[in-house]
């Protein structure tokens, strides 16, 4: 494994995020209810990320890890798969940071995400899903690899000539974990 792979996210590595994120992610309150502490007898603390910017935690690691790349990478600008809050996140993080920042979203995304990430200047591309379906068939068939949906996306934007591949020498990062064999034994019916 390498060594970046096999290190443990230390204190300091907190504390170096927390420092970067200082000033630009919300100090979000911790909410409490006396009525569901009885109810459940235990007391409950719910942290309120959904009054984080761009609504979610996830501006906090998006903006940890953009604000970390280097010059080159920044003014390659920053690429992300998402349907909601990452794709916000992101959005917004390159926004304060001064990267581009290009989203692949879904046809299907709710239009207040797509809205909302366009507004944080982010470029937002659609997909349709059934290509990601017809790009899982197809390495399911041909490398007999099972790829979750949006592990796919990189691949089928290749396939599906959504972006420009031609001549270059691409890496394309495949993830899995998340197939439900019901839920992909449904989304192959009539494709093998």
């Amino acid at each position: 494994m390498p060594e970046a792979l096999s290190e443990s996210v230390t204190f300091a590595d907190v504390e170096g995020a927390a420092a970067r994120v200082a000033g630009r992610a919300h100090r979000t309150p911790v909410a409490t209810s006396r009525t569901l502490d009885a109810r459940l007898s235990c007391r409950l603390f719910f942290k309120c990320e959904n009054l984080q910017r761009a609504g979610s935690f996830k501006f906090r690691g998006a903006f940890n890890a953009m604000a970390q790349l280097d010059a080159g990478a920044r003014s390659r600008g920053v690429l992300a798969y998402s349907s909601g809050n990452h794709a916000q996140a992101v959005a917004l993080a390159g926004r304060e940071l001064g990267i581009a920042t290009t989203i692949i979203m879904p046809t299907d995304a709710p239009l207040v995400k797509q809205r909302a990430t366009r507004g944080y200047g982010g470029d937002v591309v659609l997909y349709d899903r059934s290509l990601m379906i017809d790009t899982m068939v197809f390495l399911w068939q041909r490398m007999k690899l099972i790829v979750e949906p949006t592990g796919v996306l990189g691949i089928a934007a290749a396939l599906h000539g959504v972006v420009a591949v031609d001549g270059r020498r691409v890496g394309v990062v495949l993830s899995g974990g998340n197939v439900e064999l019901g839920q992909a034994g449904e989304w192959f019916k009539g494709r093998l």
